[in-house]
């Protein structure tokens, strides 16, 4: 790299770093993100992964007359999304494509604490009767 090049670059650089300054000066301070223990995402999947089993093992068994409510009864029927976010993980179950037809609003979703592993929200899990 030539002279006249690094300084060009460094210059750039520059400007980058006291605009980030610049703007995060601006808005409000950033909270700290906890520190917890590593794997922590693995626990949360277990956590919500027994409780959703645990729901959908006290649906009864249904007749042949209603297949779709058969299928969401069974856990290997949903696909199982984990996303890391800033203070929490999010862990979500959602059925597999239903041969039969379309399926909405079928699943849940659990909030769970990085730290405590407490569910902090629970959505969906309705009724399958």
């Amino acid at each position: 790299m030539t002279a006249k090049k690094s300084a060009k670059f460094i210059a750039i650089v520059g400007i980058l770093v006291i605009s980030v300054v610049a703007t995060m000066a601006k808005g409000e301070p950033l909270a700290p993100v906890q520190k917890c223990q590593e794997g922590g995402i693995v626990r949360a999947i277990d956590q919500s992964y027994q409780d959703f089993a645990t729901f959908l093992s006290k649906v009864p068994s249904q007749p042949e007359s209603k297949p779709m409510r058969e299928f969401l009864r069974k856990i290997e029927n949903y696909q199982l999304i984990a996303v890391l976010e800033r203070d929490n993980y999010t862990v979500k179950f959602l059925p597999y494509n239903y041969p039969g037809g379309t399926i909405k609003g079928a699943g849940a979703k659990y909030s769970v604490n990085k730290c405590t592993f407490r569910f902090e929200g629970i959505q969906g899990r309705a009724p399958l009767e």
